[in-house]
């Protein structure tokens, strides 16, 4: 049980969207994984686990006649922290290095994402260039 418990949370981490599904519709989905509903928790048993694994970054609410939707709070930020504690390495110096790798990456994005202006000056036959950017 535990396992397709498992799947289904990969499932809703990489694939669901943005889509609201009901504990029913995660049940069944569950099922299709697994091929046999005796498999799988049962629909209340399947809330409290969602609850014990996701914590505060989830709550059920009733929208528009549906009952029981799963919805998220800061969902990308639970998403984030336990992929990086989940990748997080025993050594010391394999964790440096993936610190390290992950700041550089940071700091690549912000240069790629800025805006550039460039300016070409001509001084005596000279060419100087100088690139003036500005972070957001």
């Amino acid at each position: 049980m535990l396992q397709w418990f498992k799947v289904l949370c990969q499932w809703l981490e990489s694939e669901a969207g943005a889509e609201l599904y009901t504990l029913s519709e995660l049940h069944v989905k569950m099922v299709e994984f697994s091929g046999n509903e005796s498999n799988v928790y049962t629909i209340k048993r399947l809330k409290q686990k969602l609850q014990e694994h996701y914590k505060e970054f989830i709550f059920f609410s009733d929208i528009e006649g549906r009952s029981n939707v799963v919805c998220y709070k800061n969902m990308a930020k639970y998403i984030i922290n336990e992929k990086w504690y989940s990748e997080k390495k025993a050594d010391i110096d394999d964790e440096a290095v993936r610190i390290v790798t992950a700041a550089a990456k940071i700091i690549r994005a912000e240069i790629r994402d800025g805006n550039y202006t460039v300016h070409i000056s001509i001084f005596w036959g000279t060419c100087v260039i100088s690139a003036i950017f500005s972070l957001w």
